[in-house]
């Protein structure tokens, strides 16, 4: 599988980008992605999305991954062990709730089957094979570190998770994408060159095939939205594509 991704700055943050990347290869047959986006109303958003996906990737990292584990399993053992090493962070450091708001979008990946699974927690947006989904919660999402006391076993979670978060299915990759909501930020900056066909920047990264096969596709491509287009993403934005 070929695997793409951009993070940028946005132009309303002007120290700090608040959003993070992960891509972690659990073995042979399993890899994990994430993008994950820092509040910024909160404290030290930077600081929070970068340490819940440094967290979620050590959890990853020490699953004993057997032959017959699902996709499903992977996810709720390693989310669930994720919040549990948060909650001890959060108590060693003296941390405040306000300290850990980050939104996450998970894709696990089956290397060998090609299918796959999303789960998200918060807003963001998704392309799956052409079809694009918004998650949307009106810049109020109910994050991971509101609920890090609430789980006291794996079968709690099992529940919460069902309740808190969005799933997506991937019965076989073709072309799959995640990304903080900075993908719906961009706006012009000045008046750009007429077009007939005016570029919609979400679909122009995720299911557009130009550039293709070019490891830095999504980099050129932003590139390209900046300085011929005059379109600028106002919030952060990272984002990952992955094509079988």
């Amino acid at each position: 599988m070929e695997m793409y991704q951009l993070i940028r700055k946005g132009e309303m943050h002007k120290v700090f980008c608040e959003d993070f990347l992960l891509a972690t290869k659990l073995n042979e047959q399993y890899t994990v992605y994430g993008v994950f986006d820092g509040c910024s109303s909160a404290i030290n958003s930077h600081f929070a999305s970068a340490l819940l996906a440094k967290v979620v990737r050590k959890e990853l990292q020490s699953l004993v991954i057997e032959p017959f584990n699902s996709i499903s399993t992977l996810f709720s053992n390693s989310i669930f062990r994720s919040m549990r090493s948060l909650q001890k962070i959060k108590n060693d450091l003296l941390l405040e709730t306000d300290e850990l708001l980050s939104t996450m979008i998970l894709l696990f990946v089956d290397n060998f089957s090609k299918k796959a699974q999303i789960l998200a927690f918060g807003d963001g947006f998704i392309a799956i094979n052409g079809r694009s989904v918004s998650i949307d919660q009106n810049n109020s999402p109910d994050y991971l570190a509101y609920h890090l006391d609430e789980l006291e076993n794996i079968n709690d979670f099992g529940k919460w998770l069902n309740e808190k978060a969005r799933v997506f299915e991937i019965s076989e990759i073709q072309d799959v994408s995640i990304s903080t909501d900075g993908i719906n930020s961009f706006q012009s900056s000045e008046i750009a060159e007429e077009d007939d066909n005016p570029i919609i920047p979400s679909d122009y990264f995720t299911n557009n095939s130009f550039l293709l096969h070019n490891k830095s596709m999504l980099a050129r491509k932003y590139n390209i939205l900046k300085t011929k287009y005059r379109m600028v993403n106002q919030d952060d934005i990272a984002m990952i594509r992955i094509i079988a």
